[in-house]
């Protein structure tokens, strides 16, 4: 999962709103020895890092050798994403990162075989994505606006789908293949709408799972096992109200949908699944009896619906899983809601373990 891409808007309010709840938080800051500017992924055993340098190197720590996967201009920015299948690492490259601010970029797309060298460049878009274990990916086209399927070993198998959405050029559609054949992704029609989709690939045949009542909706999706998550919110005071729910892929009915967590204020979502704890991570908005509101991280087991607020930072914006620590991202911290957070004795560690 990438780890340093912030939303700057998020990141700014942040910094006006609540600057001084950084010294209450009881959570521990993940340490490493690269600078946290720098770091783009460690692994949950500190065995694999990937980290950039402003003169425009990405660069691979493994096995106590380092090694340059790629080289560009001065201070370009890297973007690594990975599961906790370990098999592949998906990397956004943006030389123009200091240059010019874009909501729409155009990164290169490359795939590289998880701590290898090789690197092969893939595509141009962005948000890319793994699917089944790291079998499949997917990325954005903002332009084209297109879907992008391919198979992450057989160069030669991949697909497309064209959005609808034409008054959003910000949207960007999440994605989750349920199996090899079959693409669910959000999308908003011409009258501005969100739905869920469900594509399959081997009759080109698309077909609308859900279609929403009101344009001032926001949804995510993302996967459990056999089931969807979907998470409906909303952008507009007028029409509160959250609400969480699972659905099994072979039964996509209404009476099939199991709701998780509803509540009546507009959570920001950010859904992050953790496959094998069958939880989801979002973030919750919070009002308290003086009115004011605050965000905070908060988990939701699939399984028995018990929801837990984790987070104590009053203005979480964005969860990441990298390798199964969750971390949110803070200011110029991340904060670790589970695992480890302290990596900079690993070499000294190992060693030590090896001798």
């Amino acid at each position: 999962m990438e780890l340093s891409k912030l939303l700057l808007t998020f990141a700014l309010m942040s910094t006006f709103f609540s600057f001084g709840t950084l010294a209450d938080s009881k959570l521990p800051i993940l340490k490493t020895k690269q600078t946290l500017d720098n770091l783009r992924y460690i692994s949950a055993d500190g065995s694999v890092t990937y980290f950039q340098r402003t003169s425009g190197s990405l660069l691979l720590s493994t096995n106590y050798r380092i090694y340059e996967i790629q080289k560009s201009s001065k201070n370009t920015q890297y973007y690594v994403h990975s599961t906790q299948s370990k098999k592949h690492i998906l990397i956004q490259k943006n030389p123009t990162y200091q240059q010019f601010f874009d909501h729409r970029p155009l990164n290169e797309i490359l795939i590289s075989p998880y701590g290898s060298k090789d690197v092969r460049k893939v595509g141009v878009g962005t948000n890319p994505k793994f699917h089944l274990k790291d079998q499949w990916f997917t990325y954005y086209q903002p332009y084209s606006k297109k879907i992008h399927i391919n198979n992450s070993v057989e160069e030669s198998i991949k697909y497309d789908i064209s959005l609808a959405t034409t008054l959003n050029p910000y949207f960007i559609p999440d994605r989750v293949m349920s199996d090899s054949n079959t693409l669910f992704f959000t999308d908003v029609n011409q009258k501005g709408f969100p739905g869920v989709l469900k594509y399959t690939f081997s009759n080109k045949k698309l077909e609308t799972y859900k279609k929403f009542q009101s344009p001032n909706t926001k949804v995510s999706i993302c996967r459990i096992n056999d089931h969807l998550i979907v998470a409906k919110s909303s952008f507009d005071s007028l029409e509160k109200g959250t609400t969480i729910y699972k659905v099994p892929f072979k039964n996509l009915t209404s009476s099939a949908e199991v709701i998780l967590y509803q509540s009546a204020e507009n959570d920001l979502i950010n859904l992050v699944c953790v496959q094998n704890e069958s939880v989801v991570y979002f973030i919750k908005t919070i009002k308290d009896e003086s009115g004011k509101l605050t965000y905070e991280a908060a988990s939701l087991n699939t399984k028995d619906k018990k929801l837990k607020v984790v987070g104590d930072l009053k203005f979480a914006n964005q969860i990441i899983n990298m390798d199964g620590n969750i971390l949110i991202s803070y200011l110029s911290n991340y904060y670790v809601l589970k695992g480890k957070s302290d990596y900079t004795e690993y070499d000294q560690l190992s060693k030590k373990e090896g001798e």
